[in-house]
């Protein structure tokens, strides 16, 4: 049987540190995110936002579409942006279910780039405007 990750979800996805593959003037080495995730069966989907960090436009956050799946303690996903920013492109992230089933760590991968990630379950749940947004204290 499957855990079920469905919730509010906080995270970190962290750059790679190969200066060779960073513009110059990226100086970001680390982003902070938040997932709202439904699973149903094996399958999940949701919405993720982050600071806009690495786009000239001025929007303040980048909004993304999660879809993937759940096998056992493996996560694959992918997040599509939504355009905020100009942002269109997919990044590919592959993770672990920690024994207790609050965090998730793995790698991500979009072209040439790659980094890792860590998301940890919010102890609020928190849901977005699409699903009804609101607050459930634990």
């Amino acid at each position: 049987m499957t855990t079920d990750i469905s919730g509010h979800w906080r995270g970190q996805f962290f750059y790679p540190s190969d200066t060779a593959i960073i513009p110059a003037n990226f100086d970001v080495s680390s982003v902070n995110f938040q997932a709202w995730i439904t699973q149903s069966g094996n399958t999940i989907t949701g919405e993720t936002e982050e600071d806009n960090t690495f786009s000239r436009f001025s929007d303040a956050t980048l909004p993304a579409k999660l879809d993937g799946y759940i096998a056992g303690p493996m996560i694959n996903f992918s997040k599509k942006y939504l355009g905020g920013a100009d942002a269109r492109h997919t990044v590919n992230y592959n993770g672990m279910l920690s024994n207790n089933n609050t965090t998730i760590r793995g790698s991500w991968s979009v072209a040439d780039w790659s980094g890792t990630f860590v998301m940890s379950r919010n102890t609020d749940t928190i849901k977005s405007s699409e699903y009804q947004k609101e607050t459930v204290l634990a």
